[in-house]
């Protein structure tokens, strides 16, 4: 009994050798601000230190199908960044856009993260190349993403190819209803 009390005493010093903490204060701060002259900031600090950033990440996508010569919206979706703000630019063959721009507020992620839309009214010609360009703190350069205008249409290949399908599609349907019956019928006639 004594040799597993000594044990149990060894294995009680030894894991109050592990189990230490540290006495170290830390200053934490989570600063938000709204300001008259920009946009509002927020940023977190440890010690003095800044210590989280995230860069967005942006996809641009047109709102509705794309016809040559009918007026669309294109839509860059900017996700997953922190701290506000992101500056959002926008270019049209290589010239910047400054008109039929709109910037949503900045909207919340579930993580800590933020999200925001941009739009920009175009009228789509053949060939052209829009911009949508994101500028952060945690980006050495704006990350940028290009939508092209096809020239082409998708003209009446899809719709053709879908008809010829439906009917084969109704014409296997009938041959297979047809021998069914036939069989039956050549069934009945032997019995």
């Amino acid at each position: 009994m004594s040799f597993e009390m000594n044990y149990s005493v060894i294995i009680l010093i030894l894991t109050g050798a592990v189990c230490t903490s540290a006495e170290i204060h830390h200053e934490i701060h989570f600063i938000f601000g709204c300001f008259e002259s920009s946009d509002p900031a927020v940023g977190l600090e440890i010690d003095g230190d800044e210590v989280f950033y995230d860069a967005p990440e942006s996809t641009i996508y047109p709102r509705d199908e794309v016809e040559l010569g009918v007026e669309n919206t294109l839509i860059c979706f900017v996700n997953d960044f922190f701290p506000p703000p992101v500056k959002v630019y926008w270019t049209k063959n290589e010239m910047e856009v400054t008109e039929g721009l709109s910037l949503s507020r900045y909207y919340p992620n579930k993580d800590g993260t933020f999200h925001q839309f941009s739009s920009l009214s175009f009228t789509p010609q053949k060939e052209d190349v829009y911009i949508c360009a994101v500028a952060h703190t945690a980006l050495k350069e704006p990350k940028t993403r290009e939508y092209k205008v096809s020239g082409s249409s998708a003209g009446p290949g899809p719709a053709v190819f879908c008809g010829v399908g439906l009917t084969l599609g109704l014409l296997g349907v009938a041959t297979g209803i047809f021998l069914i019956y036939k069989g039956k019928r050549a069934t009945e006639s032997q019995e």
